[in-house]
């Protein structure tokens, strides 16, 4: 009897260790993978990057954090697409589904109710992923997906007011709204100004996204 208690003892040590284990590698790949994004300048560094939280994703399929990351890369495509004024590419589209899903599965992932950060930056890359199907086809899109891709805008702002990431998306579309709708590159200028304020002022848990200081910046250097 003694002997078998041990054994099990012995066993469930075993198990809590390897389980350890993988939750530690894991850990250090999202680290690694975070760590990367930013630095990512172009299409194919955000495309590699999408991959490789794919793959997280699926081995931790609980965790909304490398579905959300993988989605952001998707959706930064687009932007950078943008930015460059070129054409959108046929790729877009399908880098386009791939957010959606991606970010639709990380909101799944989260208590909506009691997660009010982590809802923030999810409403956030929805903004993004809706942005981006008005890139692909701005003249059938825009009226379509511009207003909801401001309110998810308006959302993560209302339900996190701290949300530097936000506050950042809110800045881009008033530096690149045409001035006729609603545009005002001074309010941007200062919106860009607070996020990065803002940054300087996070605390986020580990793993936790704190990208957009790289994007302020992309921007404020066209003043």
């Amino acid at each position: 009897m003694k002997k078998t208690r041990i054994k099990l003892i012995a066993g469930t040590m075993l198990i809590c260790s390897a389980m350890f284990g993988q939750e530690s590698n894991y850990t250090k790949q999202m680290m690694t993978e975070i760590a990367k994004l930013d630095s990512a300048k172009t299409i194919n560094d955000c495309q590699v990057l999408g991959n490789d939280f794919a793959r997280l994703s699926g081995a931790n399929k609980k965790d909304w954090l490398p579905f959300y990351y993988a989605a952001f890369c998707n959706a930064k495509i687009g932007f950078i697409h943008f930015a460059r004024n070129e054409k959108a590419s046929d790729k877009m589209e399908l880098f386009n589904e791939l957010c959606e899903t991606q970010i639709n599965t990380a909101l799944s992932l989260i208590d909506t109710v009691n997660q009010k950060k982590e809802l923030s930056e999810i409403y956030g890359v929805m903004s993004m992923m809706y942005r981006t199907k008005i890139f692909i086809s701005p003249m059938t899109n825009g009226k379509k997906y511009g207003p909801t891709a401001n309110l998810y805008i308006v959302k993560a702002k209302m339900t996190d007011s701290t949300n530097a990431r936000a506050t950042y998306l809110d800045g881009w579309l008033k530096y690149y709204t045409p001035k006729l709708w609603g545009g005002d590159q001074k309010k941007a200028k200062l919106l860009l100004d607070k996020a990065l304020q803002q940054l300087s002022n996070e605390h986020p848990k580990p793993l936790y996204p704190h990208w957009g200081k790289a994007e302020c910046e992309e921007i404020l250097k066209l003043y």
